[in-house]
């Protein structure tokens, strides 16, 4: 019989998650947040990237609308090796979040930000990770199937929800 190995996130790992994902399938658990329920059937994508003050986040974008995104930045911290902590898991906190509306673009008008009043702390769990595939579990109990855009094959506006839902379809 063959065991599978928890993945481990060292630094070959924490590169492969840099980058561009987008999200094409969610299974919220009964403990998620109200928001996260809200934002789940429209388009995502969770950037792994340096922000603009430095830190290593992994930023959530909700397309609401072609003109309104809802942005997360959530602030990460690979696991630090010890005995009691997964090898697999991110430490999160939401640094910063925000509603940016895209109003009179063709005037040459920056966008308007408004910042939401998100916060908090858990952790998000590496469960797969390939070139084109990550498969994540947060703290709320959230499934979480991330491909790169590249291989999502849908463009940025798009709803990525539902076309590979009957791939990862969960069992009654």
């Amino acid at each position: 019989e063959e065991s599978v190995q928890p993945l481990v996130l060292d630094q070959t790992k924490l590169d492969q998650l840099q980058g561009d994902w987008q999200l094409v399938w969610q299974q919220n658990a009964k403990t998620a947040t109200r928001s996260q329920k809200a934002l789940s059937p429209l388009p995502q994508f969770s950037n792994f990237i340096e922000d603009e003050k430095g830190r290593a986040v992994f930023r959530n974008l909700v397309s609401v609308s072609g003109r309104v995104q809802v942005i997360a930045d959530v602030e990460y911290r690979a696991p630090t090796g010890t005995d009691d902590e997964p090898t697999n898991r991110l430490g999160s906190t939401i640094c910063a979040a925000g509603l940016t509306l895209q109003l009179g673009r063709r005037f040459g008008w920056r966008p308007l930000r408004l910042p939401l009043p998100l916060r908090g702390e858990g952790w998000l769990d590496v469960t797969y990770l390939s070139d084109e595939m990550r498969i994540t579990r947060g703290n709320r109990g959230g499934l979480f199937v991330h491909l790169r855009r590249e291989f999502a094959g849908m463009p940025q506006t798009g709803c990525a929800h539902f076309s590979f839902y009957h791939l990862f379809r969960p069992h009654a």
